[in-house]
């Protein structure tokens, strides 16, 4: 389809945190081309970080301000307010909550929309009873969106056990800029010193927010193992949650003393790419996952990777790393000893090969003309 002016599309996400979703929707905005697509931004929950990097890239982006202590109603018509004011061609939301009430406001404003669906299978621990009801909701309701967008085959295989059935499946992967993330030699030697561990130190990392589907316990049981085989082991925890101040990760580290010493607790970091850069290794450790940025990202930075068996990460890693089975702290410590024990040419090699295999598969400059043609193809721009 030719268009004479740029289709607008309003992006509906439920928070701006630090998140896969949000870092996702914040690549693709700085990828696509405005010539073609008119991007602007609305959170239904208060501002995040991800909020004011939006902003820097000259995209309008708003906050329906929804709390818990508020009345939802009254965030539903501020919401939906912000999407009439917009008068987008096309809404387009990311994850269950926008999904539900970004829908609702669309088609009470006879606006066509489209779901992006980042979600992988739940462990019942991780379904609230709110969350299971608006799961029921969408199910429902998983006719009425133009596509939906999902960034995994697993993501689709989790949809449909949930009930979804949409007239149109896309599936798109996540993206990876890498210019940002590339090799950097000189970041082990900065990252190492800011940790004050020795220069040649070996380095392990995982980046993921604090959450239990994210399986800190089994890393630092497995962490615990690779440390008995390789002392001179560092490990570095990195995202939102991952502070000393976590009493629950205290608790787990205490269960593992031998760790103190060599575990280092980030937190949220706004940029990641010269920590990732910087890693021996990368890992994810999740029971549940559809496409972990963190896992791209470190393979776009020439790391090797080891994952455990979930969503699409078999596929992503590909013989560029190690997959091992979920919730096994045996196998994933023997995964991590396998990258470490390789020489330094041989871990260089195979990281190149997964460096190569992102330019090859999940470039972000690929991903953002993708979403353009479907933009471009559901509309009602003509």
């Amino acid at each position: 389809m030719t268009v004479d002016r740029p289709i607008k599309v309003v992006h509906v996400i439920t928070t701006l945190d630090v998140g896969g979703a949000e870092v996702m929707l914040l690549k693709l905005l700085a990828a696509m081309d405005r010539a073609r697509v008119a991007s602007s931004v609305i959170c239904l929950a208060a501002p995040g970080p991800v909020q004011a990097q939006i902003a820097a890239l000259g995209v309008p982006v708003s906050s329906a301000n929804m709390r818990p202590s508020r009345n939802p109603i009254g965030g539903f018509f501020r919401l939906r307010r912000l999407m009439h004011d917009a008068q987008p061609d096309l809404v387009q939301t990311w994850l269950f909550h926008a999904d539900l009430l970004g829908t609702i406001a669309a088609a009470s404003l006879r606006m066509p929309c489209v779901w992006n669906v980042r979600c992988a299978e739940l462990a019942p621990q991780d379904y609230s009873p709110g969350l299971r009801t608006i799961v029921r909701l969408l199910a429902r309701l998983s006719r009425w969106p133009r596509a939906v967008i999902v960034n995994s085959g697993e993501a689709r295989r989790a949809a449909g056990r949930r009930g979804y059935a949409p007239r149109r499946w896309i599936e798109l992967p996540n993206g990876f800029d890498t210019a940002r993330f590339r090799p950097r030699p000189e970041a082990r030697l900065r990252v190492r010193a800011h940790l004050g561990v020795a220069p040649d130190a070996p380095l392990v990392g995982l980046v993921a927010r604090w959450h239990t589907m994210k399986d800190h316990a089994t890393f630092l049981a497995a962490a615990a193992r690779v440390h008995a085989a390789v002392p001179a082991v560092q490990f570095v925890l990195v995202g939102r949650g991952l502070a000393p101040d976590n009493a629950m990760l205290a608790a787990m580290l205490d269960e593992h003393p031998q760790l103190r010493a060599c575990t280092h607790l980030m937190g949220e970091v706004a940029d990641t790419a010269e920590i990732t850069a910087a890693l021996d290794v990368g890992v994810c450790s999740s029971y549940s996952e559809s496409f972990p940025n963190a896992i791209g990202e470190a393979m776009a930075c020439a790391v090797p990777c080891v994952s455990t068996d979930v969503g699409d990460c078999a596929a992503i890693i590909g013989s560029t790393g190690r997959v091992v089975p979920a919730r096994d702290p045996a196998a994933l410590a023997e995964g991590m000893e396998a990258l470490l024990r390789l020489t330094p040419r041989a871990r260089a090699e195979l990281g190149a090969a997964a460096r190569a295999r992102i330019d090859a598969e999940y470039s972000l400059a690929a991903v953002a003309r993708r979403y353009e043609q479907i933009y471009e193809d559901v509309s009602c721009v003509a």
